[in-house]
């Protein structure tokens, strides 16, 4: 637990250090073309731990805290600039030098997530084959004729190599209230269906829009035998070992590894015997499973995991050419971009739940999940990590990006800057909705982990 909690906070610092950088680098980069000294970029804030000074006069830090980061330009408002050094300084650019200073942070985010998906596609990535699973009764899936070991090939036009692309498309059909075309693959026979979307108000923010349709990913059968062991646990300390398969507890026969925890989860503290095969000798090893508190009350575990075993029907990699994998990574972009935008307009019009909104905790356990998965999984996190950062800050709320860029663009219209007073006034209203949605996330981050 201890070295999965660390895993978990380096994650999460890399993540944020990762994109802070590229971020303040648009901010840093654009400044210099435009003539600005800058003063410290610094990735944290806080006391500086590492410092160094280019020719240029700037102080590169990385600082103590690693949450965010900043660019600190020569400005009249933070003090007192020297006549010599007044061409430049920020203030004194015009509005439109402004304007390409402030907005570079959020395209470099874009930027990035350009770059981190070209790269993930010409490196190439594993996919879940998107089988269909179980059909919920009464479901849409069910309705339109989707049955079990369909393979989900298109959706809208876009082929669907992997259950992220399903997502992605059903998601954007979902949000633009819009019926769903899909072609599906039945031995090896190609047929066509339409799902009848409406009434986006009744769709359950809180489920995928695959669970939403009732269609359930396949999952491959994973028979219960045993894999990593962990030391001191109820079955290390019982005589489990790795590749022991469990054929029976309590002389019921168990018949994959799912049903082996359900068991076990539904038994803390009790004695079980358990039936198993090693090397083709049969034996009995009674067992008494350790307990957990949950939501729900206690359940059993026994610290162990199972014998990872490859169905390779059900996994795929897709790799692309330098070429087709830059149209491919600039056309998935756009289609996170309009995504982004359209989830975030929805949640403010009411029709999807704010809940949907996570905070440090989120991202850490996410960031930590997808290096844990590959480094497909990371390049691919990072990239929608990206794009939701570079458009948060777009938006136009003061403190933000997006805050100033309207200030600037005022400014550029009317031929003088908006007075003080009223920037901070609107500064003002802009941190304290920036702090309601940070202590709103951070409430359902604790309610989801909690």
């Amino acid at each position: 637990m201890f070295f999965q909690s660390l895993n978990t906070v380096f994650a999460f610092i890399l993540t944020l250090g990762i994109l802070v950088t590229f971020h303040e680098f648009g901010h840093f980069w654009v400044a210099r073309r435009c003539g600005v000294k800058v003063l410290r970029f610094s990735i944290g804030f806080g006391k500086p731990l590492i410092t160094w000074n280019s020719s240029a006069g700037t102080e590169f830090c990385i600082s103590m805290i690693p949450l965010g980061g900043y660019v600190k330009m020569l400005d009249e408002r933070e003090g007192d600039v020297a006549v010599e050094d007044k061409p430049y300084s920020f203030l004194s650019q015009p509005a439109y030098n402004k304007i390409a200073i402030v907005a570079a942070g959020p395209l470099a985010n874009f930027l990035l997530a350009i770059i981190l998906l070209w790269i993930m596609f010409v490196v190439g990535s594993q996919v879940a084959v998107p089988i269909v699973g179980k059909v919920d009764s009464n479901s849409i899936a069910q309705m339109q004729g989707i049955q079990k070991n369909d393979i989900i090939t298109e959706i809208n036009g876009k082929q669907t190599h992997g259950w992220q692309n399903v997502e992605i498309q059903l998601l954007t059909a979902l949000t633009n209230n819009e019926n769903i075309n899909m072609q599906l693959q039945r031995d090896d026979l190609a047929y066509n269906i339409v799902l009848p979307i409406n009434n986006l108000e009744e769709k359950k923010a809180t489920q995928s829009a695959v669970n939403f349709l009732g269609i359930n990913y396949k999952q491959p059968e994973i028979p219960a035998i045993l894999g990593e062991v962990v030391a001191n646990s109820a079955a290390d300390l019982a005589g489990l070992q790795p590749n022991d398969l469990i054929l029976a507890i309590d002389e019921t026969p168990i018949q994959d590894w799912n049903e082996f925890v359900t068991i076990i989860r539904n038994n803390p503290e009790n004695e079980l015997s358990l039936r198993i095969n090693r090397n083709d000798e049969q034996l009995l090893i009674n067992i008494i499973p350790d307990f957990k508190l949950t939501d729900t009350g206690k359940i059993g575990y026994i610290g162990c995991k199972f014998k990872v075993i490859n169905d390779d029907s059900m996994v795929k990699t897709v790799r692309y050419d330098i070429f087709t994998a830059l149209h491919k990574a600039i056309d998935d972009f756009f289609a996170l971009l309009t995504l982004t935008a359209k989830s975030i307009w929805n949640m403010l019009r009411g029709l999807m739940s704010i809940q949907n909104l996570g905070g440090p905790i989120t991202i850490a356990k996410f960031a930590s999940f997808s290096m844990e998965t590959g480094l497909d999984s990371f390049l691919y996190f990072l990239a929608m990590l990206s794009i939701s950062l570079g458009f948060i800050n777009l938006l136009p709320i003061p403190a933000l990006d997006g805050g100033h860029l309207l200030f600037h663009l005022i400014e550029w219209i009317k031929g003088s800057p908006l007075s003080e007073k009223v920037q901070l006034f609107f500064l003002r209203i802009g941190v304290s909705i920036i702090v309601t949605l940070m202590i709103f996330s951070i409430f359902n981050d604790l309610m989801r982990n909690l």
